[in-house]
């Protein structure tokens, strides 16, 4: 229902339009009264009427008086001129200022009526055409931040020439301009994390932190890599200021981290650069930086420069421990084990490590973990890793990181074939029964690793580590990859809404499941199904 005012000099006329017309009815709603413009502007601005209907001649202030300024000051407000015949030049002159329409005296209930009907109209499309603005410009900015998001990524993970980056940044509404840049990059420690809504939760909550930290600041972007690590790139005009900068966001990050979540966050610094085209590198550097949390393990932060000049005693090589390679033999297979060396390895290759004796401390390591992880699957280590008989020779082998490397690889690619040859034939069925158990019952929001651990008659902890081995996936991440799957094909094939499917494929939180959503393939549902990226 849309407000009307009232404004006329003459008593009689003006209580005669007020008390003989069904407002209501025509819905409107009649919501004040002034006998000239003077005392109605106030009035006016207090109520905030969609329509003023006033005389055109009255002490004080006039009728046209007053639309110029409620022309100026509101807009939007309709305004209706009642005018004498005499004052029809004088009514033309108000048309001319912006008024809608305007009624000759004396006024008509009929007229009045029509006159209403059709400024109503007129509002009613104004309002349709403010919602449907408002909708495409929300649309219009949610899609922008994910063209953003995805151009910083592009930008800082694969490089772009100087002036693609300009003009595409312009073309998203983003100034890099500057004359240094550097990389931080923020990550989750996803081992410490629960499964499910937790680890969610837990992302939410890094986000929020980093936008309210970043919120003020016009020479810092974020985007989001994976759903456990958030890039930082800060930029401007003074090296040493980015410098302090990036020290400061990343401590504040991290501090600030510990008592919002339990899992840990590390962040690491790439080098300044000078160029845009250079992010990547600022990049790559802050992640290698990352790589030595193992070393590290009592920092929260590490800048590129720490480890560029790096020099560690005996105690440094504690960093190489066996967890990281006991993740590895219970998870990989023996196609990853060059990229995994290249990691594992990458702390020895800037240190003053390359003495023998830290690489043979290295390889002793390696046959100890592999061992012990043999026998804990009840075999044989001797039997297993050959280089158990041929200790002794084999370290006086040892003379340089590339004959390191092709001994730890024989070592890992006879132990992950013992894995996968014990596994293969004792678990495959449990496994696709239970696969099968998760594919026809993921629309249970319920569905839990318990019920699949039951069902192929193991304990949570073993089924975890089986069903990982077998599959490539944790449990989690392979119902959110059936779940997922099943949404796309109802988002592609469905006229369902994104909250029903989210019902369907066994998410309760429909903001949860257009959060996976979006962080695994890269767009909301709605833009999926709009055929968006």
């Amino acid at each position: 229902m849309y407000k009307l005012f009232l404004v006329e000099d003459e008593d009689i006329i003006r209580t005669r339009i007020r008390d003989n017309f069904d407002w209501e009815k025509y819905g409107f709603q009649f919501s004040g009264e002034a006998p000239d413009g003077e005392m109605a502007l106030s009035l006016i601005e207090e109520v905030k009427p969609d329509i003023v209907v006033t005389d055109i001649k009255m002490p004080f202030m006039d009728g046209l008086q007053l639309s110029k300024l409620l022309k100026k000051q509101m807009p939007w407000v309709k305004i209706v001129i009642i005018s004498g015949f005499s004052d029809f030049e004088y009514a033309k002159q108000a048309i001319s200022v912006g008024v809608s329409e305007y009624i000759l005296k004396p006024v008509k209930p009929t007229e009045l009526a029509e006159c209403l009907n059709k400024i109503k109209n007129q509002l009613d499309d104004d309002k349709k055409n403010i919602i449907e603005l408002e909708k495409y410009e929300k649309t219009f900015q949610e899609n922008l931040e994910i063209l953003k998001e995805r151009f910083l990524l592009e930008t800082v993970m694969y490089g772009k020439t100087p002036a693609e980056i300009i003009e595409k940044a312009y073309s998203l509404e983003l100034d890099l301009r500057a004359r240094y840049y550097s990389v931080v990059v923020v990550r989750i420690d996803d081992n410490d994390l629960n499964e499910g809504h937790r680890e969610y939760l837990e992302t939410l909550k890094i986000e929020a932190l980093i936008k309210t930290l970043i919120s003020e600041s016009r020479n810092i972007l974020s985007c989001s890599n994976k759903i456990d690590e958030t890039i930082l790139i800060v930029f401007g005009d003074d090296a040493g200021l980015i410098e302090s900068l990036t020290q400061n966001l990343a401590d504040e990050v991290t501090s600030q981290g510990k008592s919002l979540i339990s899992a840990r966050i590390t962040a690491g610094i790439g080098k300044i650069c000078e160029r845009l085209s250079d992010l990547k590198i600022s990049y790559k550097g802050a992640v290698k930086a990352l790589d030595f949390n193992f070393i590290f393990s009592e920092r929260e932060v590490i800048a590129e420069e720490d480890i560029s000049h790096l020099r560690i005693d005996n105690s440094g090589l504690k960093g190489i421990n066996s967890a990281r390679l006991t993740e590895f033999l219970k998870f990989a297979r023996v196609e990853g084990i060059d990229d995994f060396l290249e990691s594992y390895l990458s702390p020895l290759q800037s240190l003053y490590t390359t003495r023998g004796v830290f690489l043979r401390y290295t390889y002793i390591n390696t046959i100890l973990t592999a061992s012990r992880f043999v026998e804990d699957l009840t075999g044989v280590a001797e039997e297993t890793i050959s280089a158990m008989k041929s200790l002794e020779s084999d370290l006086t082998e040892i003379i340089d990181m590339r004959s390191l490397k092709i001994k730890i690889s024989e070592i890992l690619k006879s132990t992950l074939e013992f894995r996968c040859s014990r596994n293969f034939s004792k678990y495959q069925v449990q496994i696709e029964h239970a696969k099968h158990y998760i594919e026809s019952n993921f629309q249970n929001p319920g569905l839990s690793l318990a019920d699949a651990a039951g069902v192929a008659n193991f304990s949570e902890c073993r089924f975890s580590t089986i069903f990982k081995q077998e599959t490539g996936y944790k449990f989690t991440e392979y119902l959110t990859k059936v779940r997922l799957a099943k949404a796309a094909e109802l988002l592609k094939t469905t006229t369902k809404q994104a909250a029903e499917i989210s019902e369907d494929v066994g998410y309760n939180d429909s903001h949860y499941f257009s959060y996976i959503f979006k962080k695994v393939n890269g767009i909301t549902p709605t833009q999926f199904r709009d055929g968006i990226g």
